[in-house]
């Protein structure tokens, strides 16, 4: 494969995963926007009997968030990285070449190829968080990469400000609750 190709196949690949990204952002930014106004309505308009309803949606909006939003988001933005890092080294002249025993080595072109690539990433997909967050920052391309300040805010920043809301909501219900307030 010539190098204008692999060059566009990288580029269409981080596409793909960036594209993947932004999607999953969006899917659940608009559930917990859509659960939270539900629950913010129960809340303001019903008796105690439905304050329920809206404790089971703040364990659900809080679920959503810790074990869905932020791994699935997180892990997605490594594989977006991976593409990324491959760009970056490929003005070297190199490409990542991660082994299935998840050893990750950069390695000259010329012994890569759109496969190997794909098995390269497929052994990334499968390393822990911690492997590939280790990696990243003891790579001079990588480092570079993880301080994103928009990537932080959304992989971060966002996902805690809900959990803020729905924790000020939660104080909320257990005061309407208490007090009797309608």
């Amino acid at each position: 494969m010539n190098r204008e190709n692999l060059m566009s196949y990288l580029i269409t690949m981080w596409g793909i995963q960036d594209s993947l990204l932004q999607s999953y952002r969006n899917l659940f930014l608009t559930s917990q926007s859509i659960t939270f106004a539900i629950a913010v309505s129960v809340v303001s308009v019903s008796s105690h009997i439905w304050i329920f309803l809206a404790l089971l949606l703040l364990f659900i909006g809080i679920f959503m968030i810790v074990y869905l939003w932020i791994p699935i988001c997180k892990r997605r933005g490594y594989d977006v990285w991976f593409f990324h890092l491959n760009l970056l080294y490929f003005r070297e002249g190199k490409l990542i070449a991660v082994s299935n025993r998840n050893r990750v080595q950069i390695k000259s072109i010329s012994e890569e190829d759109i496969s190997s690539i794909f098995i390269s990433f497929k052994n990334w997909q499968s390393m822990s968080i911690k492997d590939r967050e280790f990696f990243m920052k003891h790579d001079k391309n990588g480092k570079m990469l993880m301080e994103s300040k928009t990537r932080v805010k959304l992989e971060k920043h966002l996902p805690r400000t809900f959990i803020i809301l729905w924790a000020i909501l939660g104080v909320f219900m257990v005061i309407k609750m208490l007090y009797g307030i309608e």
